[in-house]
């Protein structure tokens, strides 16, 4: 790993942890600092992250139901 990109390769999660600007923003996927649309997916995807990738948020309706 190339010690001098390591300060590049952490602005993305500093940014996503310190920033006021993002503070109650969730459910986004984030790269190089930039906000990612979540895609079909498949071998054609060009762009984007696959949804299949991304988590689903678990509402509180459905972690009562599930008897969490």
């Amino acid at each position: 790993m190339d010690e001098a990109a390591l300060p590049q390769d952490a602005a993305t999660s500093v940014l996503l942890a310190a920033s006021p600007l993002l503070e109650g923003v969730t459910g986004r996927y984030v790269d190089d600092n930039q906000k990612v649309e979540v895609v079909a997916g498949g071998p054609e995807a060009t762009g984007g992250v696959a949804a299949n990738a991304v988590p689903v948020p678990v509402t509180p309706a459905a972690k009562r139901s599930a008897g969490r």
